[in-house]
């Protein structure tokens, strides 16, 4: 199982690109969840906006 984690991609995808990093490049879980949380943070920021602004409209 150490093996997998050494070896291991992390890659997420998101509509307006693509971050990848390896394990090695993260010396702790939290480094690799705030890399993971700050591009999730890019990719939706301004489609949450949108959805806020389209419920705001229709009430």
């Amino acid at each position: 199982m150490l093996e997998f984690w050494k070896n291991s991609k992390w890659e997420i995808r998101g509509r307006h690109g693509k971050i990848t990093w390896t394990i090695a490049e993260c010396s702790t879980k939290l480094e690799i969840y705030e890399k993971a949380f700050d591009f999730f943070k890019l990719t939706c920021y301004n489609k949450n906006r949108q959805f806020a602004t389209k419920e705001k409209t229709e009430e």
